[in-house]
């Protein structure tokens, strides 16, 4: 389930408050590859996912 959040269009469920297409964690994987860094979901703290972007100091 952790790298199926980051194809487009996935969500994980639909509701009347959690509107959208589900393209933006895509979106924001492919821009963060694009500059040579990953980004990643670590597990839950205080019940909210947490997600890490790591991006290198000196890209080549």
């Amino acid at each position: 389930m952790k790298d199926k959040i980051f194809e487009p269009f996935f969500r994980l469920k639909e509701t009347e408050k959690q509107k959208g297409t589900g393209i933006d964690l895509a979106l924001s994987r492919s821009l963060v590859q694009l500059h040579k860094g990953t980004l990643e979901i670590k597990p839950p703290e205080n019940g909210m996912n947490v997600f890490c972007i790591v991006m290198p100091l000196n890209p080549t």
